[in-house]
């Protein structure tokens, strides 16, 4: 800690002053608030802290703390009012606050109205409820003033102002012997002001009127049209100073690069109606992305009785489970998650909210981060970070309720509580074992555990449940929602650059500058094109399994697939049509898009329409792409040997996707190693010869002649059936 001035001392910082916090000079280049109205045009967020229900009461932080976030919702900030909050809520906020600023804050602004001590050369803020007559202890007690500040770093914010009206007499003085008034500096990023409501080691009272002597002056000034912010604080320290007769003088330091208003200029004010970035949405936390997964928003909390209740007020929600256990059937249990709810409850409800379920790697990322933490606080093996059987838990309990076990990001409840549905179904992902798929039925997947957990393995990030039907309500169960982000333009230019290139899960994508519809006509959009079919090790990275070692059927039976040759390099196969769907809708999720396939259809799956995600190609964007326009009899020559594996030269096996000659436009093995499904219906065609209930295929294989290879071949598969000689790649529309 740089500067402490008295060890091993305590000092109340009564007055605003919790320290002379010193600004770090440094060398980061942070973009500064624009003068004018141009600043009102980027978010700014403030979080407002009011402490006055002390044991022995102050009488104005609440009020000061209310009309300070009034003028500061007037003046476009978007506020989170806090009022006489408990060490745990009162981090809590903090975390949210600087959530809020991570999401693109342009401007972050806390406010504190309460008790403030300096312990051991340190700042803390004084939440109620804590018992600080032991000094050894108060500084467990307490909020460390730094966390404020970290979150601002760490946001990276153009702007910070911190304003401390924590200057009230010191109600712990006749407990302490090593009282000794005094203040330690602290660092803070640059680009910030922070504000005392008098100078360090002095007192400032509560004062005797609606507001206290300092927040008064500051609430008119701040009003003030076109002043820039150091003036107002000046005009504050001026105005203090005349009505205390200098007993109080308000104290700033700021290291600002450049000009803030916190009210326009007259002339300025018409440009407030400039786009702003869209508000956090409340209750949610931005996850950032990692490899091919998008940024995303997810619920806070799990979702609780009462608001599931609004939902099904609303009509828009079906009753959730009214056994014994149900959560919704019993008293007192309006803060608890909600449970007894199926996987379709879940949908519906965040459809209501406008937001989605998380697919199964958001889930994992929001719980694991990038660097796979292995439970959502960390490597700590789990204890009282959750509500789980090890806490002699009978049920669930209030959501949020385990702050030691938040994410760093300041989710909760991801290990413990209740299990949380997620988007993917197990038939996406077949895993063996215990928590494999049973039967035929589509089992949504849970995550993280529950309150019935014991084993330390049955809670946190590996916790995976497969094996639940998804129409069953069950009481263990429960949920959160996502909803996709808006990326920043910095993430979208990174995301298209990066968009095309392979993936652990997928081949890279190439392409196509002009794909035809069924009528022939150019459209207007861009396809990408998988470069090679899918491979082996792409399709079991993503789904869990590799159906050319070992496919399991539509009834959940396990069969070995005819070896042709297992590598992760080789392309898939003994792939059905529908496994095909299941893998370009798991793809879609991870990386970020909507699916383009509904996996609730009765009987067959129906497409989705307007979808953003990945999919199986029709035949005539299989056949433009093959062709890419020349007149060839193979695709990228009229020679078999230089562009394919056939039957002439593959020796009766697959062989690694890539390792010939590819087309005019950068694809590998459109002729020859494996057929490839299309989603033309083979009975929906004139051609005779093809099968009704069966899917055209096309390119031919390692073990057909060469007639079977050239691009006007066609074939056709029945969508139930498997094949060595049958895999796929993938395809995704780019307007």
């Amino acid at each position: 800690m740089v500067g402490k001035q008295i060890p091993q001392a305590w000092a109340v910082l009564i007055g605003c002053s919790l320290s002379g916090l010193a600004l770090a000079a440094d060398d980061r280049r942070l973009t500064p608030a624009n003068s004018g109205a141009a600043s009102l045009a980027a978010p700014r967020v403030a979080l407002v802290i009011g402490n006055s229900n002390y044991a022995q009461p102050l009488k104005n932080p609440v009020t000061d703390a209310r009309a300070m976030a009034a003028l500061l919702e007037e003046l476009g900030f978007v506020v989170l009012r806090r009022e006489n909050l408990s060490r745990p809520l009162m981090e809590g906020a903090i975390r949210e606050f600087g959530d809020r600023l991570r999401a693109g804050a342009s401007v972050g602004l806390f406010y504190y109205a309460g008790h403030g001590l300096q312990v051991d050369g340190e700042n803390y803020l004084v939440p109620l409820g804590e018992d600080l007559t032991r000094e050894d202890e108060v500084k467990f007690h307490t909020v460390n003033a730094s966390l404020v500040l970290a979150k601002m770093e760490s946001a990276r914010s153009g702007t910070n102002i911190v304003i401390l009206d924590a200057c009230r007499n010191n109600p712990f003085r006749s407990y302490w012997r090593s009282l000794q008034e005094g203040l330690a500096t602290m660092t803070a990023p640059v680009g910030t002001l922070i504000s005392y409501a008098t100078a360090p080691g002095k007192v400032a009272g509560d004062g005797s009127g609606d507001h206290g002597v300092f927040t008064s002056h500051l609430l008119r000034e701040m009003r003030v049209p076109g002043t820039p912010i150091e003036l107002v604080f000046k005009k504050v320290r001026q105005g203090v100073v005349a009505e205390t007769a200098g007993k109080q003088v308000p104290w700033e330091a700021t290291s600002l690069q450049g000009d803030f208003f916190f009210t326009a200029k007259p002339d300025a004010i018409p440009s407030i109606a400039a786009p702003m970035s869209p508000p956090a949405p409340s209750g949610m936390v931005k996850i950032r992305g990692h490899r091919n997964i998008l940024d995303f928003w997810l619920d806070t909390m799990e979702v609780s009785v009462s608001a599931y209740q609004e939902c099904v007020a609303s009509g828009a929600c079906s009753q959730a489970g009214t056994a014994s256990y149900c959560n919704s059937n019993r008293a007192g249990r309006n803060s608890h998650p909600i449970n007894c709810v199926s996987f379709q409850d879940a949908k519906s409800y965040c459809t209501y909210q406008k937001k989605r379920l998380p697919t199964e790697q958001e889930w994992m990322l929001a719980g694991a981060g990038a660097e796979q933490r292995p439970f959502p606080w960390g490597t700590e093996p789990p204890g009282n970070q959750l509500c789980w059987n090890r806490t002699d838990q009978q049920g669930t309990c209030p959501v949020g309720s385990f702050i030691a076990g938040n994410s760093p990001d300041g989710v909760r409840d991801l290990a413990g509580n209740v299990w949380e549905w997620v988007l993917n179904t197990c038939d996406e992902g077949r895993v063996p074992g215990p928590s494999g798929c049973s039967g035929s039925t589509e089992f949504p997947i849970a995550r993280g555990g529950a309150f019935v957990d014991q084993k330390v393995g049955g809670v946190g990030i590996a916790a995976r449940e497969a094996t639940l039907g998804g129409q069953t309500r069950w009481g263990s169960v429960g949920f959160r929602c996502a909803r996709d982000a808006e990326l920043s333009p910095e993430t979208r230019e990174a995301s298209e650059r990066t968009s095309l290139s392979a993936t652990p899960f997928r081949p890279s994508l190439v392409r196509i500058p002009a794909v035809h519809n069924k009528n022939g006509v150019p459209s207007s959009g861009v396809l990408l094109v998988g470069a090679t079919e899918v491979t082996q090790g792409q399709y079991k990275r993503l789904m869990n399994f590799n159906p050319s070692e070992q496919f399991v059927d539509a009834e959940g039976s396990s069969r070995p697939c005819r070896t042709r040759g297992v590598g992760d390099d080789l392309p898939v196969f003994c792939v059905g049509f529908i496994d095909a769907l299941r893998y370009a809708n798991a793809l879609s999720r991870m990386e970020g898009f909507s699916p383009c396939y509904d996996e609730q259809s009765s009987g067959m799956w129906g497409t989705i329409a307007n979808c953003s995600g990945y999919r199986i190609p029709s035949e005539i964007e299989w056949a433009s792409a093959a062709t890419a326009g020349h007149t060839v009899k193979y695709a990228g020559s009229d020679s078999l040997n230089e562009v394919a594996w056939w039957k002439g030269n593959a020796h009766g096996k697959v062989h690694p996707v890539g390792t010939k000659k590819p087309n005019a436009v950068g694809l590998y093995d459109m002729t020859g190693n494996v057929y490839e499904w299309t989603v033309d219906p083979a009975d929906g065609n004139p051609r005779s010869g093809l099968t009704p209930g069966s899917r055209i295929v096309r390119g031919g294989s390692f073990f057909t002649g060469e007639t079977a290879q050239r691009l006007s071949a066609r074939a056709d598969h029945p969508i139930l059936e498997i094949s060595t000689g049958v895999g796929f790649r993938i395809v995704r529309s780019n307007p």
